[in-house]
């Protein structure tokens, strides 16, 4: 494959487009026919004819087009209508084990026609591109305080062991100014803001062509992203808020992985490797596209930044827990419904520093690369 600094051209292109092509239609071949797959793999490598090369994860409902089932197993990394489905993909679906399948909850709210679901993600697509418009246009932080090399150096990556040592000793620190609290309040919205905005278009936008050709139903093509308002923890920011097109994936690999190891599963300790794994296969993913892309600045940090997120999981858990225990005697003293309310708030409030906390460390190093 040619550098990613050489100019792009049909010939630059033709080979990756070619191992592209050959690599998704070897997939669609064997999802599609399973059985003759098998005899062909059995040739090729000279394996016994008893071993077998199966779909273990069959659609609940399969249509009739062998080449139609392939591809709605191929091209469908969050299991919509499979029995490994992901949970909370529409804003009142529920957890996978006591859930409904995402097809009996279209049924229950009324299963759209197909140009209802076609006029319903057209609204939304020309809605995700009006808020980028004003997002670049109005609302980017970046225009306003001129990003320069020196908001981004690495004295300025952390910002709570300098905000302690500023109360104590202010002359030992660097201080913490105005701008740079606006530059973090960046560095946050935009890992955000046009990652869900852009995605959501296009995914809406695929969703209209795979809906309008007759190929999909409307139900499935859930939104891409949950409610930001499920985003009280961590967890529930990555596992319902962001899109999980590789969870699946890594988590599936996550679990193999710990299987050949012979970690017993079901334990907390399993559950936390196995959260730590899922982050660090998508930290080497991110890093090597930065990297393929051009960005070979902050490589290292910006997996840190990655792997700290089951970190935040432990923390989560270790403070539920304990809070568990004092919340019966606090219902003594105070009604549900404001205790509720307290809780959520204190959750977001969680969320924001979080964030604002560990994302310059995965994003300083990277920006202005090769100038600082």
């Amino acid at each position: 494959m040619s550098s990613y600094q050489d100019e792009w051209g049909i010939l630059a292109a033709s080979k990756p487009l070619l191992f592209t092509f050959l690599f998704i239609f070897t997939s669609l071949l064997q999802l599609s026919f399973p059985s003759h797959f098998n005899r062909v793999v059995c040739l090729a490598t000279n394996v016994p004819s008893t071993t077998k090369v199966t779909i273990q994860d069959a659609l609940r409902d399969p249509p009739d087009s062998p080449w139609l089932r392939g591809y709605k197993l191929l091209f469908n990394s969050r299991g919509i209508g499979t029995d490994w489905e992901l949970p909370y993909l529409w804003s009142d679906s529920t957890s996978p084990p006591t859930g409904k399948p995402i097809q009996d909850q279209a049924k229950d709210r009324g299963h759209p026609s197909r140009w209802t679901g076609i006029i319903h993600r057209f609204g939304y697509l020309i809605l995700n591109y009006i808020l980028l418009c004003i997002y670049y246009n109005y609302l980017d932080l970046a225009g306003y305080v001129r990003l320069r090399p020196a908001d981004t150096l690495p004295s300025k990556e952390g910002i709570l062991r300098r905000a302690i040592q500023q109360l104590i000793e202010p002359i030992h620190t660097s201080p913490i100014t105005k701008r740079e609290l606006v530059v973090r309040i960046w560095s946050v919205s935009d890992l955000i803001i046009p990652d869900y905005l852009i995605l959501s278009a296009y995914h809406d936008f695929f969703g209209i062509f795979f809906i309008a050709t007759g190929l999909d139903e409307p139900w499935e093509w859930p939104p891409l992203f949950g409610p930001i308002t499920e985003a009280y923890s961590m967890r529930r920011y990555w596992s319902i808020f962001w899109h999980r097109l590789i969870y699946k994936s890594f988590n599936a690999h996550a679990a193999a992985l710990l299987s050949f190891f012979r970690v017993r599963r079901g334990t907390m300790a399993s559950r936390l490797m196995q959260n730590f794994l899922v982050f660090f296969f998508s930290a080497g993913m991110h890093g090597l596209v930065s990297w393929r892309l051009g960005n070979h600045c902050g490589f290292g940090k910006n997996l840190v930044f990655w792997l700290l997120q089951p970190l935040a999981f432990l923390v989560e858990g270790i403070a539920v827990s304990s809070w568990k225990k004092i919340r019966p005697y606090m219902l003594l003293y105070v009604p549900q419904l404001p205790l509720s309310i307290f809780e959520r708030m204190i959750g977001y409030m969680w969320v924001v520093a979080w964030l604002f906390w560990c994302v310059p460390k995965g994003r300083f190093p990277m920006l202005f690369c090769g100038q600082k």
